[in-house]
């Protein structure tokens, strides 16, 4: 504050003749020292060498007061990020990974029960492809990958190979109603019904393991199982529409005899 208080600004009243590379100054610095009750108007060189300052941190403090601003104030880190994320890309990113079909398996609740499934054909790649060419038709300037990454990795419970078992469609609703019931009461009363149906499908699966037992030791037992088991995408392709679009479905019913240990499958599409 001192050393703007010895400098005082004036307009250029002469001014060379210039080949016009550089811009005209608007003002010039004139420089004084006090001594006693008066000042001393002196050069630039004689008052950087008087105070033991550089050029470039008098040019600094005049800028800042020149701005409105302190001129020993720190403004590292405080202006705008000429390249900053906005938040209409974030939600379009969002909208956009939302935008494609996931699924829920029933049997990988223990390890991770909120973890969702994508189509086994699709990577962070060809999602962010996809968005480019999303962007354009909706007239959004896209980000960049690595935030597409970002959003994926940090904001989502999701992976792209297929779940193993079908999903479970009483969990499915149990979620799904547990999720937007706003009465406490009932959403306890659901998440009760679901721990009954959970129990219920441990406790059947401990029974198929105490039959398949029995079955192999004793020839006068047959215990079978029969499955439809999920449900596989048809025809496999990459054109990007058919990422957004259901596909048809072939299925399988099988029936396994778990004494010997022979399976019997039938195949259908769904038409």
């Amino acid at each position: 504050i001192y050393l703007c208080g010895c400098v005082h600004q004036a307009p250029v009243q002469q001014r060379r003749p210039r080949d016009g590379s550089k811009g005209n100054k608007k003002c010039i610095n004139i420089y004084h020292i006090p001594k006693g009750e008066i000042t001393v108007r002196v050069c630039k060189k004689f008052f950087l060498a008087t105070f033991g300052v550089s050029d470039g941190r008098v040019t600094r403090a005049i800028g800042k007061a020149r701005d409105g601003h302190v001129p020993g104030e720190d403004l590292r880190g405080r202006h705008e990020a000429a390249k900053k994320i906005t938040q209409e890309q974030t939600q379009s990113v969002i909208e956009h990974i939302s935008s494609f079909p996931s699924f829920q398996s029933h049997y990988s609740r223990i390890d991770n029960p909120n973890r969702k499934y994508l189509s086994p054909e699709l990577n962070i790649a060809k999602m962010y492809t996809l968005y480019t060419k999303w962007c354009v038709e909706k007239q959004i300037r896209p980000c960049k990958e690595y935030y597409y990454r970002f959003i994926f990795n940090n904001k989502f419970n999701l992976q792209f190979h297929a779940p193993r078992k079908d999903t479970c469609k009483s969990c499915d609703k149990y979620h799904q109603m547990i999720q937007v019931e706003p009465n406490p009461e009932k959403k306890a009363e659901l998440e009760r019904e679901h721990t009954i149906h959970l129990r219920k499908a441990e406790k059947a699966r401990a029974s198929l393991k105490s039959d398949s037992t029995l079955a192999k030791t004793n020839k006068d037992v047959c215990t079978l199982t029969e499955d439809l088991q999920k449900a596989l995408p048809f025809p496999k392709i990459t054109v990007s529409e058919a990422y957004y679009r259901r596909n048809m479905y072939c299925y399988n019913l099988g029936i396994h005899d778990m004494g010997q240990n022979i399976g019997y499958m039938y195949v259908w599409d769904e038409t």
